[in-house]
């Protein structure tokens, strides 16, 4: 098999699992309280979800591209600040603690200031390493 066919494979099998799933809940559901199963209607998301999930989705390629040109500026770096192989892993790794913190600490700026002050407070942090770097 393909590895496309192997992915289809995959997916109808996922679903089929996730319907088998749902059946049985449906049923044993409608079974406890003596009632005839209904199936219930399936809803497709709200636009904001598919907003948050297309924002979310957003960040995570910019993580991705961030990695990536931190990657490429590597051989540079390494000249330029004759680093050893352990601050060179220093220095790719610093984005990932960055990220973490930023998680932890993300959504309690957000609760005590307003997202749009959390938001400011970002873009000039941004804009501070961007000038310094």
């Amino acid at each position: 098999m393909s590895s496309r066919t192997d992915a289809t494979h995959t997916t109808e099998t996922t679903i089929r699992d996730t319907n088998n799933i749902y059946n049985n809940n449906v049923m044993h559901s409608a079974s406890s309280s003596g009632q005839e199963p209904q199936q219930a209607a399936l809803q497709l998301p709200s636009w904001f979800v598919v907003r948050l999930t297309v924002t979310a989705s957003l960040g995570g390629c910019l993580f991705g591209y961030d990695m990536g040109a931190i990657s490429g500026t590597l051989p540079q770096l390494t000249n330029t600040f004759d680093l050893d192989d352990r601050q060179k892993e220093l220095s790719v790794s610093i984005l990932y603690v960055g990220g973490t913190i930023g998680a932890l600490i993300g959504g309690s700026l957000c609760d005590r200031f307003g997202r749009k002050v959390t938001i400011m407070l970002t873009d000039v942090v941004f804009i501070l390493g961007a000038i310094l770097l």
